[in-house]
């Protein structure tokens, strides 16, 4: 039959086995705030895209404006063209001066319209440069996402093997200890971030600061029982 335990190498054994156990729990936060860092990054990526998108809206609009003040202008030159031509038909001055007047404006209106058209073809030549650099851009940003996401991956694989690699170990060090205390450590363990034990520092909780009793820290000192900490409810140990 083995030979069980004393108390005191129990709680050796868990001071052993809160190592693993924080190394364990802080693994498995890691790996829990990986999405959620991938999907900041991907946000990041979307907010470049959107603005990059709204470059190519605006180029799409200025293109479209010229295209519009082209055909226009394109529409008064023949309407120009037809009434000079109407020019030699007309029978009275009075006809032919209105005639004259109406082309003239027409000149002005297309005059305007010309200037219209340049400040435009500048414009879009301004943007297409954007619209071009913000391509390159896209591009580079589009790989700095891939690149983070791929290293997102490999730091989860890393963080998932070191997990399993230690709870192949805890279970070799939970398996030494009395099977009531190991059930109530990981109850304890379950509801505090990897932290089951608390050590005992300058007659404090080292985990929540709180100033034992001296009846606690005697019990402590006996090494015969699990002894809490009141406040955080964690197994209270002394460094030897």
């Amino acid at each position: 039959m083995p030979e069980t335990n004393t108390f005191k190498q129990d709680l050796q054994i868990l001071k052993d086995l809160q190592i693993l156990d924080k190394q364990i729990y802080d693994f498995s936060q890691e790996v829990m705030q990986i999405p959620l860092q991938q999907k900041a990054y991907e946000n990041e990526f979307d907010s470049e895209k959107k603005a990059f998108q709204a470059l190519e809206d605006k180029l799409k609009q200025a293109k479209l404006k010229q295209k519009e003040k082209e055909m226009e202008l394109g529409q008064k030159e023949e309407q120009i063209i037809k009434r000079q031509g109407q020019l030699n038909l007309v029978k009275t001055n009075e006809e032919y001066s209105a005639i004259r007047l109406e082309i003239a404006n027409m000149k002005a209106d297309n005059s305007v319209l010309e200037e219209a058209i340049l400040l435009l073809m500048d414009e879009v030549e301004a943007e297409t440069k954007q619209v071009n650099a913000g391509k390159e851009a896209m591009k580079l940003e589009e790989k700095k996402l891939a690149d983070r996401k791929a290293e997102l991956a490999l730091r989860e694989k890393e963080c998932q093997s070191k997990i399993d690699d230690l709870k192949s170990k805890r279970k070799a060090f939970i398996s030494q200890v009395n099977a009531e205390i190991a059930l109530f450590y990981e109850k304890i363990l379950a509801k505090k971030s990897g932290m089951a034990l608390a050590r005992i520092d300058n007659e404090n909780c080292s985990s929540c600061q709180m100033k034992l009793r001296p009846q606690v820290l005697n019990e402590v000192k006996l090494q015969e029982k699990i002894v809490l900490c009141e406040n955080c409810t964690r197994i209270l140990y002394e460094e030897n």
